[in-house]
């Protein structure tokens, strides 16, 4: 489960130029793993170090998971590579243990060090997916190109 392609990211820091939903005014952060965790990443604003997100690789716990950029992200990240993109989901805490939203991925060209959080409508009742005991099979919409991480 630990990203292959972490070390491509450290230490610069990476721009979301258009900031992350409801964080729009925080666009520089640093990425780091998290300490004595091997699954997860620290995305940490240089602005306000006391905000930071946690990130998981979502390609190991849910191998179905998969979407197609579009045109136009490819271009906002300046996106030329398909092995310079990397995909991260939010890692949230509840009551009931680890959850993470797969219809709102962070990409992140490696090269370029730019980033942007998607929005996917077909994951939409996929905000909070537990981490734990997930189920491997979940409702998935067919799409000619879903490769997993297709550019």
């Amino acid at each position: 489960m630990k990203s292959e392609l972490l070390p491509k990211l450290e230490p610069s820091t990476l721009l979301f130029p258009w900031g992350l939903p409801g964080l729009e005014r925080y666009r520089c952060f640093t990425v780091a793993p998290v300490r004595d965790n091997p699954f997860f990443l620290l995305l940490q604003s240089e602005d306000e170090p006391e905000l930071g997100l946690i990130l998981v690789d979502p390609f190991p716990l849910f191998p179905e998971y998969g979407f197609t950029l579009t045109d136009s992200d490819k271009q906002d990240l300046k996106l030329e590579r398909r092995e310079d993109l990397l995909i991260y989901t939010t890692v949230s805490v509840f009551p009931d243990g680890l959850h993470t939203n797969l219809a709102a991925p962070l990409v992140i060209n490696a090269a370029s060090r730019l980033g942007k959080q998607l929005y996917l409508y077909r994951y939409s009742e996929q905000l909070r997916v537990p981490l734990a005991g997930h189920p491997t099979a979940y409702p998935v919409v067919d799409e000619a190109a879903s490769d997993n991480s297709s550019v």
